[in-house]
Order: C-alpha cells, then structure tokens, then sequence
C-alpha cells in the first residue's frame, strides 16, 4: 500500500501527500493544526484524512489538549507500514540498522572491522543480515523502501561508487560499486553519502532539530566533516566535505598523507600523533595495519601513557580546535557536535579542542560545541531520512 501511494504521480492525489508529509513531519498533530498548515478547506482536509486513515497510512494516536470541550484526536503516520535498512560503513566499525517510518531503531547489528572485512566480505554480511532482519521482524521486499549507505570518501554518489579512501585494515576498498552490489540482491533504492554529512543531517533532524546551521566532525586517521547550513546539506559532488581535513594551515608545513604540505590532518591525526611520538613509541611487533585495525587499544594505550603522550595529543587537539574555528567562523555554525576515538576516550581531548576552539572564534560566541559518544547511530538515522525524503523527492540539494 505505502510503495503504491508513493509511486502514484497523479497531480490530483499530490494533495494526499503532502498531508501524509506534514503529519509525518509533526505528529502527532490534530486537524486544527493541520488547517493552519495548508490552508485548505476544513471540507478538504477532514476527507484527505478520512481516505489517508482508511487506507491504514495514518492512525489515531491519542488525544491532544482540550479547550474546554472534547479533547481533539491526534493523528499520526502508520511507521510500521515499511522499513528502511540504514548501512554506515567507517575504518573502525559497519553498522546495518534497521529502521520504521519514525526512523526509530528497531534493530541494529554491528562488525568491526579488521583486516579480514574487505569489500566482499562486508557486502556479502550485510545482505546475510537484512535477510536476517526480514525473518525476525516479519517483513519482504514490499515493505522495504531503500538503503541508505554511508561511507568514507570520496565517493561517487551518482554512481554509487566508494572510490579510494584512506586506507582501511583490509585490502580491496578502491573503485567499490556498493549501490549495484546491493541492488543485485534488494530491489528498492538505494543511496551513497558521505558518513559525516549523514551524522550531520541526524543531529539536524534529531536532538539539534532547534538549530539551522550544524557541524560534525569526526577525528580518527582521517577527519570527517558533514555540514548543514541554514538548514540544507551541504554536499560535495563527490562526497568530500570530509576533505576539509586538507585545508592548508601552514604552506611549508609538515608533509601529508595526501602528497601535500601543511593540511590540517597532518597535524590532528592519529598518523600525525604516531609520527610526533617516533617510532620508538610504537612496539616492533605491532606495525601500522596494527594499530588501524585496533584504533580503540591504540588510544587507551596512548591515555595509559600520558607522561609520554600528552604533549603530542594535546598538539593534534589545538590544531583540531584551530581547524574547527575556522569553519565555525566561515559558516556562521551553531552547534558543532564532536566525535572520534581521541574525542572519546583519551582524557582532556575534547577540552582542549573545545578550549582552543572558542579562543579563536571571531564573532559567533554563542556556538555550542558538545560531545557525542558516537555519531554513527547519528548518521544512520541520517541514511533513513535522505531515504525517506528522496523517495517523496524532497531530497536536499539533490
């Protein structure tokens, strides 16, 4: 029934729709709210909504505040009338999530990845998984709207390409046609964005949902940045507001991982806290692939030896926080939400980036910049709204 509501582009039943959207985007919500908010006729209104509760799209849920007389019925979406499969995939972790029509959590699987979970592997589980998710939770083909895939760039979202990020533990993470790869096995929409941005579209749809222009960050082995200003995604053609990492801060500066001098990363990374603390820091018989495929054990290591470490770490937090004053002041940011093992677990972290941060912030002293234990549960209700909206073309900055 929804995916046939959906697909039906008949002008006259346009109408239907955009009043199953609004009680979507503020339900629950009585008739009288509904009139101040299309201006149709009550006669109008009260038959869209009798056809809309008949058809089992929409369903009482309560009711609302009384002015004295009958309290007036609340009217809300029918969420379990489909599914949308979230998929964030980082360096540290994949997450599948399944979600309903609010976009709560249903159910969730996490992997962490290591140097086995190459392309293929992760693919061929996350299929396995969603299968999986249908078994337990009742449902087919037919009720599942769209994936939602969000990934480190760049990307080639046209496409559905993961293109050539930043090393991950396993091999094969190059040229990767992750929307085709699914489509094969799921018939529904599938959709490609960058991680940061979907955390970034979370937050703005979720706690932050007062507050118009958003900024997520996330510092690990590389940075990711997701923006939403003046309340719109802000996106890349391919993928890489990340990319804001290689922001230059210094043209003679230390060299980057990108084959360029002076970037941002290559002073707030953990390659760069590595590379600040020699290789006599690191064990002989824990190379690099070591310690990407164990970036938690390597930062309580780091934490456990702060005599040793402190000043390196603490170096890669003020330029982060110089990085981050930057934007901050370019787009005029209200909430600035911070994530990454560094931001997590090792003490003082957050502190300073945030202390460094307000101190060089130009005019825009108000910014709240908060901590979040982890942006991926962000990103995939991220991943379900751009599904949700792109199937109601209502896609952001498509």
């Amino acid at each position: 029934m929804l995916k046939s509501f959906i697909e039906d582009e008949l002008p006259k039943h346009q109408i239907l729709k955009t009043v199953y959207l609004l009680i979507h985007d503020y339900g629950p919500i009585t008739k009288t709210d509904l009139l101040e908010k299309t201006n149709l006729k009550q006669t109008t209104l009260f038959r869209i909504i009798e056809r809309l509760e008949k058809d089992g799209l929409i369903v009482e849920s309560g009711y609302g505040d009384s002015n004295g007389g009958r309290p007036p019925i609340l009217y809300s979406i029918n969420a379990r009338l489909g599914f949308i499969i979230s998929l964030h995939i980082n360096r540290m972790f994949t997450r599948v999530s399944l979600h309903n029509l609010h976009f709560d959590f249903i159910d969730e699987v996490t992997i962490s990845m290591t140097k086995e979970h190459t392309p293929r592997v992760i693919i061929d589980e996350t299929i396995t998984i969603i299968h999986n998710f249908m078994k337990t939770h009742h449902f087919t083909n037919d009720e599942l709207l769209g994936i939602g895939v969000g990934a480190i760039g760049p990307l080639d979202r046209v496409r559905g390409v993961i293109l050539e990020p930043e090393p991950f533990a396993a091999p094969g993470w190059k040229n990767v046609p992750i929307v085709r790869e699914l489509k094969k096995y799921f018939p529904v929409k599938v959709t490609l964005e960058n991680g940061a941005t979907l955390a970034a579209l979370g937050e703005y749809k979720g706690e932050n949902s007062a507050y118009k222009n958003i900024l997520c960050s996330i510092n690990s082995w590389g940075i990711g940045c997701g923006i939403i200003s003046n309340g719109e995604v802000v996106r890349a053609h391919n993928g890489n507001v990340g990319l804001y990492g290689h922001m230059v801060i210094d043209i003679n500066g230390e060299l980057c991982e990108c084959g360029k001098r002076g970037c941002l990363q290559a002073y707030t990374s953990l390659y760069a806290i590595l590379k600040d603390l020699g290789s006599s820091y690191l064990s002989e018989d824990r190379d690099i692939n070591w310690y990407r495929e164990n970036t938690i054990a390597l930062i309580e290591q780091l934490d456990r030896d702060r005599e040793i470490t402190e000043d390196a770490v603490m170096r890669s937090a003020y330029y982060y926080g110089v990085g981050l004053s930057n934007i901050i002041n370019l787009l005029e940011t209200e909430v600035a939400v911070l994530s990454g093992p560094l931001i997590q677990r090792y003490n003082g972290y957050f502190d300073k980036v945030q202390e460094v941060t307000l101190k060089h912030i130009t005019l825009n002293k108000q910014v709240k910049i908060v901590q979040e234990s982890s942006l991926q549960s962000n990103a995939s209700i991220g991943a379900a709204v751009s599904i949700f909206s792109s199937l109601f073309g209502r896609e952001e900055n498509e």
